[in-house]
C-alpha cells in the first residue's frame, strides 16, 4: 500500500488538534464552573448566616417591619463584601433584618456582620448603616440616613406594642422615630433648635444667624426643616 496522500496526513492532523484543543476548553471550562460554584458557596456561608426566624408577636394590629411587611428587594454590605438583589425587611420592632433564602427559609442576620444595607420600596432606596451596640447614650443599631456630608442627618426608628391600642379591642403596634445628627465619632439625638445649636457649637454664631434669616423653624418630626442647616454649616468649612 502506497504513503498515505498529504491531504489526508492534513486531515488528521487538523482532527487530532480539535481533538485535544476540546479537551482543553473542556477542562477550562469545568475549571470555571468549579470556580463558579465554589465562589457561590461561599458566598452564601457569608451570605445566609443567621438563626431561623420564627413569628413571635400574635394577635396585633400592624406589623413589626419598616414600611411593609412583604419583601423587598435591597441590597447588604457584610465584612466588607457586597450583596446585590437580594429579599429582605427590616424588623425595627428588634432592631433586625431578615433575608428570605433561595428554600424559603427566613434568617435574622447577624447584626455585627451587617455594616450596610439598603432598601428599594415603591422606586425610592433607603439606605441604612449600622452604628453598633457598644456606644454611650449615642445612636445606636441600624439607622436610615437622610443627610450625608462633613455632618449626616439619621432617622431611627422603632415600634412597640401598645396593649389594646386599637378601638380597645386588639393590641396596636406604634412606631415612633428618633432625629440624629451625627459628625465623626459623635452623634446626639436632636431634640430641637437649641440642641442642635449645642452641636454645632463652633460655628454656632454663623449658624444661629442662617437659622433667623431663612426663618428656619427646626423640628425633629420633620427633617427637611434640619438638612437646610447642616448644609450650610457644610459649606462653612469648604
Amino acid at each position: 500500500m502506497g504513503k498515505p496522500a498529504p491531504v489526508i496526513l492534513v486531515l488528521l492532523f487538523v482532527i487530532l488538534r480539535i481533538h485535544c484543543f476540546g479537551q482543553e476548553l473542556s477542562g477550562r471550562s469545568s475549571a470555571v464552573i468549579y470556580q463558579k460554584e465554589l465562589q457561590a458557596y461561599q458566598d452564601s456561608q457569608v451570605l445566609y448566616n443567621g438563626k431561623i426566624w420564627h413569628r413571635k408577636y400574635y394577635n396585633v394590629r400592624g406589623h413589626e417591619f419598616l414600611f411593609t411587611s412583604l419583601w423587598v428587594i435591597g441590597d447588604i454590605t457584610i465584612n466588607n463584601q457586597v450583596f446585590n438583589d437580594k429579599y429582605l425587611r427590616y424588623d425595627i420592632m428588634d432592631d433586625e433584618l431578615h433575608i428570605r433564602r433561595p428554600d424559603g427559609v427566613v434568617l435574622k442576620l447577624n447584626k455585627e456582620m451587617v455594616s450596610e444595607f439598603s432598601l428599594n420600596f415603591e422606586n425610592v432606596e433607603y439606605r441604612f448603616r449600622n452604628f453598633g451596640e457598644n456606644r454611650d447614650n449615642q445612636l445606636k443599631g441600624f439607622a436610615r440616613l437622610l443627610y450625608d456630608g462633613e455632618t449626616s442627618l439619621w432617622l431611627k426608628s422603632f415600634k412597640e406594642i401598645i396593649p389594646l391600642g386599637y378601638n380597645k379591642v386588639t393590641d396596636l403596634y406604634e412606631m415612633t422615630e428618633y432625629l440624629y445628627v451625627v459628625k465623626e465619632d459623635r452623634s446626639d439625638h436632636l431634640r430641637g433648635r437649641k440642641g442642635l445649636l449645642d452641636f454645632l457649637n463652633d460655628r454656632r454664631s454663623e449658624v444661629r444667624k442662617f437659622i433667623v434669616r431663612n426663618r428656619i423653624i427646626i423640628l425633629p418630626r420633620q427633617p427637611e426643616s434640619v438638612i437646610p442647616v447642616l448644609m450650610y454649616y457644610d459649606s462653612l468649612s469648604e
